[in-house]
């Protein structure tokens, strides 16, 4: 396990999902949440983040897979990891471009992503 907590962003609309995922990693992380794509972009803006984690939809906002690309491009540094309750469609094009890192299906098993972060 690292010795430094790495800082942590969960985007998802949800609220109830949000917050219990943040809650979950802030055992081991500093975590920061936001509702939508641009709020996640407005905290990238001001911090820096080791791991971004985004649910896919979230309506009726611009999705995951759009902030993850926009993200590869702001911090390429920031790993990008997408969750979704199904795999979209056009996910291994982003995966093959480098802009997702990971994909995790919903419900998350919170030990898995820890093993991702740690690693």
């Amino acid at each position: 396990m690292p010795t430094a907590k790495q800082r942590l962003m969960v985007v998802d609309d949800l609220e109830a999902h949000r917050t219990s995922l943040a809650r979950a990693l802030r055992v081991r992380h500093s975590v920061a949440t936001a509702p939508h794509a641009h709020g996640a972009l407005r905290l990238l803006s001001w911090e820096h983040f080791d791991v971004i984690v985004t649910d896919h939809s979230m309506p009726p906002g611009p999705d995951g897979l759009w902030l993850l690309n926009e993200v590869a491009h702001i911090a390429p540094q920031t790993r990008r990891i997408l969750m979704s309750a199904a795999e979209p469609p056009d996910l291994s094009a982003f995966v093959r471009l480098g802009v997702v890192e990971a994909f995790v299906l919903k419900p998350i098993d919170v030990r898995a992503l820890f093993a991702r972060f740690d690693s």
